[in-house]
């Protein structure tokens, strides 16, 4: 009852007492990639670092030489000198005066990790593990199948449980995670990757407990072009840096990797950029989960709970008095190109030309994600409560700026009912206009305005209306599996299902 009273989706009960989660700032001011703190690092010791050829990888082994005088490291991963780049890196790392080895080894294998470890030399014992290895295989919660499940879980959770195993008795300086803010605030179709994180995250407070060094740093979006970075297209990127979380550079990570491994009385830190304006703006509009509350307190007040219209923020009352004034052409050329300029911002396109009224959403290149995110900018900006299936039933911005402009509804009175007629007169003098030659023209004319009338003479749809308020309070996995549907429906019915392989 608690967490629906207060819409958290996330409670502990510990004695007795209801607590919730928050991120706060862990005050530090090295971002630098400068050494800083009082961690120390054995000039005579082997560094271990999984996934040793990715580009995460690369860049904290460039690190520790440089920063920290590590002179030697063992850089393991599954294709180990084979990997792409691996010899440069080598060559690159001993002109900088370390040792490198480079080796190929599958760390969720048991005895495998206890053999790489066993062959160490006893001159340049083992003192420091950092685990980078992960791979993504994006998914909704449903339907993941089991090989999408352990292609992602093996890398991640079972080589850092092998890793823990292999060196719980040495006296090591630093035992560190790589994971994943998908493991905090989650990430939608990553269910499989962020429970992966999760389980880094649990192990780290295991460790702690146990006495024995641990950190598992939950890294935001970094601006890699390489590695998992570089699977993200243009448009991924912009969505993910509106959500208050930019793309970090290197040098940025590495300096945050320093000031995490001073705090060695928090397992678990989060490690990325922020954009203060950016969250700030999803608190506004009510989009912000309340875990990142204390990171950018909201500055207007809104209406919790699903019913529609929600109380309107400033910008949808700014739009309502804005086409309070207009006629219906007006006022629908208005909220098209509030629909184009939102849809350009969400697919990062130069210019809102690139966005056709009377183009397709999804040829346009909207996915899932977008949809959603589409969706939940035109419900701010209006003060709707607007469904999942929006573009599917509204599938072009000119249809959807005209459901738009009816569901705000500007009173069924005189001057309403005067917009409808006269939209139906503008109508009547443009089907004249159709060529008595374009037969195929007039065919699909006449099949919409009859299945216009057939709508208007059943009345609402009952049906549909129940589909939208399911939606409207279903889950975000919930709603990407609906929305993973009607893609593939769409592509098979234009016959291009299963051309991607």
């Amino acid at each position: 009852h608690h967490a629906h009273t207060h819409h958290e989706p996330q409670l502990a009960i510990r004695q007795g007492h209801l607590h919730t989660p928050r991120l706060t700032r862990h005050p530090t001011s090295n971002t630098t990639g400068t050494t800083t703190g009082t961690t120390t690092w054995n000039p005579h010791g082997t560094v271990l670092i999984t996934g040793g050829t990715g580009t995460l990888a690369a860049h904290t082994a460039r690190h520790l030489v440089t920063q920290h005088g590590v002179r030697h490291l063992l850089l393991a991963s599954r294709t180990g000198p084979n990997a792409p780049g691996a010899d440069q890196l080598r060559k690159e790392l001993q002109e900088l005066g370390a040792h490198v080895t480079i080796t190929a080894c599958d760390v969720a294998d048991p005895e495998a990790t206890e053999t790489l470890l066993h062959n160490l030399p006893p001159q340049h014992p083992l003192t420091a593990v950092i685990h980078t290895a992960g791979v993504v295989e994006d998914a909704t919660f449903t339907s993941l199948s089991v090989p999408e499940l352990e292609a992602v879980l093996r890398p991640k959770a079972d080589a850092a449980w092998n890793l823990h195993h292999a060196t719980r008795h040495l006296d090591l300086d630093a035992f560190v995670l790589y994971s994943s803010l998908a493991a905090t605030v989650g990430s939608p179709g990553q269910a499989n990757y962020a429970a992966a994180n999760a389980y880094l995250d649990a192990l780290a407070h295991h460790r702690h407990q146990q006495g024995l060094p641990a950190t598992s740093l939950a890294w935001g979006p970094w601006a890699d072009t390489d590695g998992m970075a570089g699977l993200l297209s243009e448009t991924d990127v912009a969505r993910i840096a509106r959500t208050g979380f930019p793309p970090m550079k290197a040098e940025y990570g590495l300096g945050l990797l320093d000031a995490a491994l001073t705090a060695s009385d928090h397992p678990l830190l989060i490690g990325t950029a922020l954009d203060t304006a950016a969250l700030r703006s999803r608190a506004d509009g009510g989009d912000l989960p309340p875990i990142l509350a204390e990171l950018a307190p909201r500055t207007a007040q809104r209406t919790q709970g699903t019913g529609a219209p929600a109380q309107a923020t400033p910008a949808a009352s700014s739009l309502k008095d804005q086409l309070a004034g207009l006629g219906a052409a007006e006022r629908q050329e208005r909220l098209l190109d509030l629909v184009r300029r939102t849809t350009s911002s969400i697919l990062a396109y130069p210019d809102v030309s690139d966005v056709p009224a009377r183009s397709g959403f999804l040829d346009m290149g909207l996915d899932s994600l977008s949809t959603i995110e589409l969706r939940n900018v035109l419900g701010r900006l209006t003060g709707l409560q607007l469904p999942a299936t929006l573009i599917f039933d509204h599938p072009t911005p000119a249809a959807l700026a005209r459901h738009l402009d009816g569901l705000l509804a500007y009173g069924t009175g005189p001057e309403r009912q005067d917009d409808i007629l006269g939209e139906l007169r503008r109508l009547d003098s443009s089907l004249f206009s159709v060529p008595a030659g374009n037969g195929r023209l007039r065919a699909e004319v006449k099949e919409q305005l009859q299945s216009m009338l057939r709508k208007f003479d059943d009345g609402p749809d009952d049906n549909s209306g129940q589909l939208a308020d399911a939606l409207t309070s279903a889950s975000a996995e919930e709603v990407l599996q609906f929305i993973d549907r009607e893609f593939s429906d769409n592509l098979r019915d234009s016959g291009e299902a299963g051309s991607h392989g």
